[in-house]
């Protein structure tokens, strides 16, 4: 029971990190402008809405 709650909780970690390395590889590929205001601590309504946007549709994409 340890072990696979221990693996389970790996495989979320690897998930998870995979997940963030490719949103903002992307990120840096197709929203640039949002991702440098992010970076200043800078984020506008309407680039956090982008991002959003952004997050749900490569979710979609990595679903398949």
């Amino acid at each position: 029971m340890f072990l696979a709650r221990k693996i389970t909780i790996l495989f979320v970690i690897y998930v998870s990190t995979a997940f963030e390395e490719t949103f903002l590889q992307q990120m840096e590929l197709k929203l640039p402008e949002v991702l440098a205001e992010f970076k200043k601590g800078n984020l506008p309504e309407d680039g956090l809405n982008k991002m959003k946007l952004f997050a749900a549709e490569l979710i979609t994409q990595l679903k398949k």
